[in-house]
C-alpha cells in the first residue's frame, strides 16, 4: 500500500504523458522487482504501439514494437476488456519482452467505455504474481487510465483551441488586406504554423471576362 500510494503521488506530479509511463513502468520494475513491465497505447493512427518498458535484464522490445492482434494475451485483452494472468508460460511463449518470461500479467488501461492501452508485466519466476500483487496492480492501472483519459481531453482542447486561433488569425487575415495574393499568403502561413504542415497548398479559381 505505501509502494502504491508513492508511485500514485510521484506520478501525479508529471505533466508529460511520455515521462509519466517512462516513469510507471520503472518505479513498477524496481519497486515489486519483477523482470520487464511495458504499456502499449495507441498511436494517431490506432495502432497499439509499445510507448514505454522497463527491464532489469535484456533489452526488451523493439522501439516502436506492435504486438499482434489476431493472438495472444495482449489480443485477449483488448477483445474482452479485462485483464489476463498467465503463470506457468513456456519458456518459448510468444510475444515475451525477454527470453525466459513464465509469468505474465497484461491489464486494459481503461476509463468508463474508453480504451487507452494496456500495462503489460512480465517475470520468469513461474507464479510471480501474488494476489495482492494483482489487486495492487489492477489499482495503479485504474490511475494510469484516469490519468492517460485527463491528458487525452487536454490534448483534445488544446487541438480545439489551436484551430479556433487559426480561424481567428485568418478572419484577421480578411480584414486586413484586399489585395488576393497577400491574403492567401497569410492563410496558408497560419495554417502551416498552427497545424505543423511543412507544405501547404491553397488553389482557387480565377474568373475571366
Amino acid at each position: 500500500l505505501a509502494l502504491t500510494n508513492s508511485l500514485v503521488k510521484k506520478l501525479s506530479s508529471i505533466f508529460s504523458q511520455s515521462e509519466l509511463l517512462g516513469e510507471a513502468v520503472k518505479s513498477l520494475t524496481e519497486g515489486f522487482g519483477f523482470d520487464l513491465v511495458a504499456v502499449f497505447i495507441p498511436d494517431r493512427k490506432g495502432i497499439l504501439k509499445l510507448a514505454q518498458q522497463s527491464c532489469r535484464s535484456g533489452q526488451g522490445y523493439e522501439p516502436g514494437f506492435a504486438p499482434r492482434l489476431d493472438k495472444g494475451i495482449i489480443a485477449k485483452v483488448i477483445a474482452e476488456r479485462k485483464s489476463c494472468c498467465i503463470d506457468n508460460l513456456s519458456l518459448n511463449a510468444p510475444e515475451a519482452g525477454i527470453k525466459g518470461i513464465r509469468s505474465r500479467y497484461c491489464l486494459p488501461l481503461m476509463a468508463g467505455d474508453n480504451f487507452y492501452g494496456v500495462l503489460d508485466i512480465q517475470d520468469k519466476r513461474l507464479r510471480a504474481f501474488s494476489q495482492i500483487d494483482l489487486s495492487t496492480l489492477q489499482t495503479i492501472a485504474e490511475f494510469l487510465s484516469v490519468t492517460l483519459k485527463s491528458k487525452t481531453l487536454y490534448g483534445e482542447t488544446i487541438d480545439k483551441a489551436e484551430r479556433l486561433s487559426l480561424v481567428d488569425q485568418i478572419n484577421q487575415a480578411i480584414s486586413a488586406t484586399l489585395d488576393l495574393e497577400e491574403l492567401f499568403t497569410k492563410i496558408i502561413k497560419s495554417m502551416s504554423e498552427i497545424t505543423g504542415y511543412q507544405w501547404a497548398t491553397l488553389v482557387f479559381k480565377e474568373r475571366h471576362g
